[in-house]
This record gives structure tokens, C-alpha cells and sequence, in this order.
């Protein structure tokens, strides 16, 4: 669940999102895994840190983060030390610039703006920055934004270390090896932050209140179907049948594949996929048998045509119509009905609203 921001006028100034993340008993890594660029620095525990740790090893030095990268870094914690790494960000094109912080840590985690000194002065005074910090629980089972507001011509770091969002942990986390945990991070600053819709907001006003209510209402009972067609296909080779969009007149040149799956029989009508999801608009179609395996791709080879001993390369094709679900926003829980436990659903969400996160 997400706990909706307190604006300003004209700004977004808190917001918080608790997402689901591994068990913390077992094996604890990030999930999804981290895909941006690597931090460049091993879990080793080596002090002075002279990969990123900013200003607090000399001479100092510092990682890069653009607005909007993906970081993938490491931390720990063990012996009244922890490692902190010092991502510069890139200038401020404008001023004030609200960004976002995201954060997914293995080990209890924040990761929070720092105020430097001027160009070739950086560590001069350095200061937190006003805001409010990522924080990421331990396995990342629950996360919250950082957000912060950036002046132009002023130079920022970020800062991700081990800790709860208001103290430090410098114990408890120590390199692993591996078996259980990788002290694994995922960090970014973002630009242009999005709104996210939230589900239950069914007349869009990014306030889950009686308005919702309502539209369900209106909506109430089966979900929209429209007319289908679905293929139905046996065949003694590996074979797959579509169906494409022919030019006017249903002459060639076929003109694209109407959308839908591709229907497939597997050897000696062994297997079988039907082919469903056609909604066809007014127009002259085609069914398209061949040669094919499991995933669509076409065979060239293997099936001769045979002299009848023991096959005949035999296919048989038919279409018949069925019902394909329209969109169905009011349907809450999936049951393709409009009903009471989607009230329900809409209740339990009471004055929740949208969302917000990186793009």
C-alpha cells in the first residue's frame, strides 16, 4: 500500500511506499535484481573507501550519478564501521527542481542529499540537505521515497549507507559470502517524478471516495464481451494456423496478421494451442495454415510428403465464434463481474490516492 503525500502549494513535499520483498528468514537479495550500472566497489570492508567515499577519506573522491540512472552498489555494516558511498549528481538545469529518490537495499539501508561546497572546494562545509530521506528496510520489504528540492548552481551528493532513515547502523551487516545476502542496493535521483493511477480511483480524480462508488454502480453485473474468433486446429505434422488481414476484395498482397494467438497442433496431433483473442474489424481475412512449431516459428524441413504407409500430412481447420472480454477497470478482483466485493475493495482504499515514482 502506498501512504499518499502532504502538499504544499505547488509542491509535492512527503510520500511513502511500502512495497512486498523477500521473507527475512532464508535467503534475502533484491527481487527484481538490480540491472543499472554497476558502483564499481566490491563488499570488502576496506577502509579508506577509495572508490566512493566522498569526504569522509583524503583526498576525496566521489561515483557519479546522472538524474534518473539506475546505481547498483553494496553496503554493510560490522564493528562500529559501515561503508558510505558519495554518488556528485549533475547540476540542476533549473531551480527549485523537486526530485525523487528511490531506494531497494538487502540490509537496512537510506539514502539521503548532501549540500557541498562550491566547485574545487566540494567537502567545505558540506550539509544535509533539506528533505526527506529513502529508507529501505531490511530485504527490501519495505521502501519509502525520498524526495528533495534542488536550487541550480548548487552542488548536491547523494549518500547511501546502513541505516533507518533517522540514526546510522554501523553493526549487523558485515560482507557476506554470498549464501544468504549480497548487501545488494539499488539507488536513483529523478527528474519529472509520474503520477501513478491507483486502481481503485475509478472516475480519476486521484481521491478513492463515493464518486468511485458510483461508477461501479453504473457498471454493475458481467463484464463487457464482444464477438470473437477462435481457431481449432488438428493436424499429423507440427503445423500452425493464423489468421491475416487480406487487401480489399480478399485478394492478395496480404496486408498484416490480425491480432490474436495463433492456433497450433503438434505432431500426429499430439499437442494443441488454440487460437484465440481475434476481434475482427469490418474487412477480408484469410486463414493461413503451415508448417510450424510451439512458439510460431515456421518449419521448413522434417515433414515430406508422404506415401501414405504410416501418415498423410493431414490437417483439419475450423473456426468458430466465442466471446472475448472487453476492458473492465470496475471489475477490482479479477472475477469478470462488477459486484459487491468490489465495494468492498473500494472501502477498504477509503481517501487512499495516487501514487507517485520514477518513470
Amino acid at each position: 500500500m502506498t501512504t499518499p503525500p502532504s502538499p504544499l502549494p505547488g509542491l509535492l513535499i512527503a510520500a511513502v511506499m511500502v512495497t512486498s520483498g523477500p521473507s527475512l528468514a532464508g535467503d534475502c537479495f533484491l527481487d527484481p535484481p538490480c540491472t543499472g550500472t554497476p558502483e564499481g566497489e566490491p563488499c570488502d570492508e576496506v577502509s579508506p573507501d577509495t572508490t566512493n567515499g566522498g569526504c569522509l577519506v583524503t583526498p576525496s573522491v566521489f561515483g557519479t550519478l546522472e538524474f534518473g540512472e539506475v546505481i547498483c552498489g553494496t553496503n554493510w555494516a560490522n564493528g562500529g564501521m559501515r561503508d558510505t558511498d558519495w554518488y556528485l549528481l549533475p547540476e540542476s538545469p533549473t531551480g527549485p527542481l523537486w526530485v525523487l529518490v528511490e531506494l531497494r537495499a538487502e540490509a537496512p539501508s537510506m539514502a539521503f542529499l548532501l549540500t557541498l561546497g562550491d566547485d574545487g572546494a566540494l567537502c567545505t562545509g558540506f550539509a544535509p540537505t533539506a528533505g526527506t530521506p529513502a529508507v529501505s528496510g531490511a530485504c527490501a520489504e519495505t521502501t519509502e521515497l525520498g524526495n528533495y528540492v534542488l536550487e541550480h548552481g548548487v552542488n548536491y551528493a547523494l549518500i547511501v549507507t546502513t541505516g533507518d532513515g533517522q540514526t546510522g547502523i554501523f553493526d549487523g551487516f558485515p560482507c557476506p559470502d554470498g549464501a544468504a545476502t549480497t548487501n545488494a542496493y539499488e539507488a536513483q535521483v529523478c527528474l519529472a517524478p509520474i503520477t501513478i493511477p491507483n486502481p481503485y480511483d475509478l472516475n480519476g480524480n486521484c481521491t478513492v471516495d463515493f464518486g468511485d462508488i458510483l461508477v461501479a454502480l453504473a457498471h454493475w453485473g458481467a463484464c463487457p464481451t464482444t464477438e470473437g474468433v477462435t481457431i481449432e486446429l488438428r493436424a499429423e505434422a507440427d503445423t500452425v494456423a493464423f489468421l491475416a488481414r487480406m487487401s480489399a476484395g480478399g485478394v492478395c498482397p496480404v496486408t498484416g496478421l490480425a491480432d490474436g494467438v495463433f492456433a497450433y497442433s503438434g505432431d500426429c496431433d499430439s499437442d494443441h494451442i488454440l487460437g484465440t483473442g481475434y476481434v475482427l474489424p469490418p474487412g477480408d481475412y484469410a486463414v493461413v495454415v503451415g508448417t510450424g512449431t510451439a512458439a510460431g516459428g515456421g518449419l521448413l524441413d522434417g515433414f515430406p510428403c508422404p506415401d501414405g504407409s504410416t501418415t498423410n500430412n493431414a490437417y483439419e481447420v475450423s473456426l468458430f465464434t466465442t466471446p472475448v472480454p472487453l476492458p473492465c477497470p470496475w471489475d477490482l478482483n479479477d472475477n469478470n463481474d462488477v459486484d459487491f466485493a468490489d465495494i468492498l475493495l473500494i472501502i477498504a482504499n477509503w481517501q487512499s490516492e495516487c501514487w507517485i515514482g520514477c518513470p
